[in-house]
């Protein structure tokens, strides 16, 4: 700790006083059984909102350094993560739309939520491959490699459709009015994922034209070890969806969230849902149906329409950029196709580690009632590294032994539905093989364009 007060004292030495150390002890979470900071992310925030909206009096930092004087003039805070890059002019963009007169907040006392305006801003998270060493797994999963810029609009269906978006935690809010519409909100030892909550709270709006960048996963496993707290985090959300919650003070109150704001968080779950549905209906299909080879060919067609169609709509009305990394960048509708085959490769692995995510959330919120705040950082499951060959087996084997199972079972109980089945089975128990050869480094020298270039 000395050291970094010592670091951000000389900043503040040659740069008039223009950074901060504002830092909170540790406390023992009894449900948690860990030394945290209270409510980790949340918590940060709440009391950095506490801090400032009291003039930088009242503190639960145990540790501030800097001017506060300075400080008493914030209006807006802008949170990122690690990962995150904030491009040149991105901050005054985003200032000058929060000051815009038809965007400013208005808080409900009635409704107990903003509902006018806008208490928070999410500018366009945007996927990128690694710098240095990107994998074939980035290149197929990620938005894109072709220079960013401003105006690259993106279509948002809540915020076209109902002026209002959601909020995944990198942002731009106005401190005052945050602060107001989230005190003593959410309960404690409750919410992993508070973002969402958040923009239902604070009324969020989707920025399209400015972007974050940040990297995307190196491979499959680092990708599903974030995708499982997301998860965890979404399923935990649950409660919102009822006529009732509890509030910081446990006690129980009208849920003020809006229609609009349940539906995303029922979205949200139904998207969890979705690759362990599409796996019961092979199963369901293979087991029951008269059919079994149509019913196969039919999931398949359901896999892969959406992304024909898009692609279709798409195909002729890309303008590709030139740049130096043209040669590895795919075509979208190409990339469309590619995600769909790998949804379909490694879709019963991705069903068993959501299942498992759905289920921890559950046992947790309705029986042990600990580790609901366990969390996993976004650059730990960014940058895991790539296991070898050996390690995507150890890593999937339940998968692998799932298959084994399910073609026992068909040859045992529907030997006519076998042949049907073994294509897809076939599939299933090559993905770790898939899996390990797409998160290998591309062995060339690689640079990223700058996204503003």
């Amino acid at each position: 700790m000395s050291y970094i007060v010592d670091e951000i004292s000389r900043l503040n030495a040659r740069h008039d006083d223009r950074f901060f150390l504002l830092h909170r002890n540790r406390q023992w979470n009894p449900y948690e059984c860990i030394w945290m900071g209270h409510e980790r992310k949340r918590g940060k925030l709440a009391a950095l909102n506490a801090f400032l909206c009291s003039g930088c009096r009242d503190s639960t930092f145990s540790t501030i350094v800097g001017d506060k004087e300075w400080l008493r003039k914030v209006k807006y805070v802008i949170t990122l993560d690690a990962d995150t890059r904030l491009l040149p002019g991105v901050v005054n963009s985003l200032v000058t739309i929060m000051e815009t007169p038809c965007h400013r907040p208005h808080y409900n006392f009635a409704k107990k939520r903003i509902t006018r305006g806008y208490g928070v801003l999410q500018p366009r998270p945007v996927q990128l491959p690694s710098e240095t060493a990107p994998t074939h797994y980035q290149l197929i999963c990620c938005d894109e490699l072709q220079p960013l810029s401003h105006g690259d609009l993106k279509s948002d269906v809540f915020q076209d459709l109902f002026g209002e978006g959601s909020f995944y935690g990198k942002g731009i809010y106005n401190v005052k009015e945050f602060g107001r519409a989230l005190a003593d909100r959410i309960p404690d030892n409750q919410v992993l994922s508070h973002d969402l909550l958040d923009g239902c709270y604070a009324r969020s709006g989707i920025v399209s034209d400015i972007v974050f960048p940040e990297e995307y996963p190196q491979n499959l496993h680092a990708d599903l070890k974030r995708r499982h707290r997301w998860v965890r985090g979404d399923w935990q959300l649950g409660p919102w969806l009822l006529p009732y919650v509890r509030n910081q003070q446990n006690t129980i109150e009208s849920n003020p969230i809006s229609f609009l704001g349940k539906w995303k968080i029922l979205d949200n779950i139904r998207r969890t849902l979705l690759p362990i549905a599409l796996t019961i209906s092979f199963l369901l299909g293979w087991f029951f149906s008269q059919s079994p080879m149509l019913w196969t060919t039919l999931m398949i067609a359901l896999i892969f329409l959406p992304a024909l169609v898009i692609g279709l709509f798409t195909i002729g009305s890309v303008e590709r950029k030139s740049g130096p990394n043209v040669l590895l960048d795919f075509h979208p509708a190409v990339k469309l196709l590619l995600r769909a085959w790998l949804g379909l490769i490694f879709e019963l692995h991705e069903s068993l580690v959501l299942s498992d995510a759905i289920f921890r959330a559950l046992w947790r919120m309705l029986v042990s009632r600990r580790r609901l705040l366990e969390w996993l950082p976004s650059d730990s499951s960014t940058t895991s590294n790539a296991p070898a060959f050996m390690g995507y087996v150890r890593r999937m084997k339940i998968s692998l032994c799932a298959v084994i199972i399910m073609a026992t079972a068909l040859l045992h109980f529907q030997p006519q539905a076998f042949l049907s089945a073994m294509p897809i089975l076939g599939i299933w128990g090559f993905a770790p093989v898939v899996a390990w050869w797409l998160g290998r480094p591309i062995r060339f020298a690689y640079t990223t364009a700058n996204p503003q270039d």
